[in-house]
C-alpha cells in the first residue's frame, strides 16, 4: 500500500472541490467508507481481544494487576486505532487504504492530530447518541460529509491516483 499525498491542487481551487468540479473525487465514497469502516471494526476487534486475552493471563501471573488494565485498554485501543492513522503520512485506516479513502483537513493536505482527535471523539460520540442517525447527514451535502467531519474540519476523499 502506498502512502497517499493531496490528490488535487488546492491553489487552484482555495478550497475543497465540490461533487460537481471534480466527482471522481466523491464517486462511491459513502459505500466505501463503510466498507473500510466494517474492515477497521473487524481488525481492532481482532487485536483488542489478543490484547484481552494477554491481559487476562497476565492477570494471573500478577495476581489481577493487570485486570485492571482492561478497561482502559477496551475503551482507548479503537479510539487511538481511527485516530493515529489518519494524522499520519496515509491519512487513511487500515481500511480506508483498502478501499481507496482517505482523509484531508478542509482547507487542503494533512489534517493535524487535533482535528482527527475531534473527528473521532465526535464520531463516537454522536453515534452513541443518535444511533447511527447522525449519518443521514452525509446524504444531503455535495461534499459527502458527516457532523463529525463538518466539526472537525475535514473531508474524505476518493484516492483517485
Amino acid at each position: 500500500m502506498t502512502a497517499l499525498v493531496p490528490r488535487f491542487d488546492v491553489s487552484f481551487y482555495g478550497r475543497i472541490p465540490n461533487s460537481s468540479e471534480r466527482p471522481d473525487l466523491y464517486d462511491g465514497v459513502v459505500i466505501r467508507r463503510l466498507m473500510a469502516w466494517l474492515v477497521d471494526v473487524a481488525y481492532v476487534a481482532l487485536l483488542t481481544g489478543l490484547v484481552y486475552l494477554a491481559l487476562l493471563a497476565g492477570g494471573l501471573l500478577t495476581f489481577g494487576l493487570f485486570w485492571l488494565l482492561i478497561p482502559v485498554v477496551m475503551v482507548l485501543a479503537p479510539f487511538v486505532f481511527h485516530t493515529l492513522p489518519l494524522a499520519g503520512r496515509s491519512q487513511a485506516t487500515l481500511g480506508m487504504r483498502m478501499f481507496g479513502v482517505y482523509v484531508e483537513s478542509w482547507t487542503g493536505g494533512r489534517p493535524t492530530l487535533l482535528q482527527v482527535t475531534l473527528r473521532t471523539a465526535i464520531f463516537y460520540a454522536s453515534i452513541g447518541f443518535t444511533g447511527w442517525l447522525v449519518l443521514i447527514v452525509i446524504f444531503f451535502n455535495d461534499h459527502r460529509r458527516g457532523i463529525h467531519a463538518y466539526l472537525s474540519g475535514t473531508i474524505v476523499l476518493r484516492n483517485v491516483h
